[in-house]
């Protein structure tokens, strides 16, 4: 599978912006701008387990 953005040299990132910190995942993204990342968390809390779901048995 092909990136579309790769293939047409456009700005944009495969890694998560956490935007608290910012800092992006990938380690090899230079930018953290918001625009260049199709993946962003803005809390800490957005990485907290989700203890709302219903466990599997």
């Amino acid at each position: 599978m092909t990136c579309p953005d790769c293939s047409a040299e456009l700005a944009h990132c495969h890694g998560t912006l956490l935007t608290w910190l910012a800092e992006c995942t990938d380690p090899a993204c230079a930018d953290p701008d918001p625009l260049n990342h199709n993946l962003i968390i803005t809390t800490p809390e957005d990485l907290a387990p989700a203890t709302h779901l219903p466990h599997a048995a």
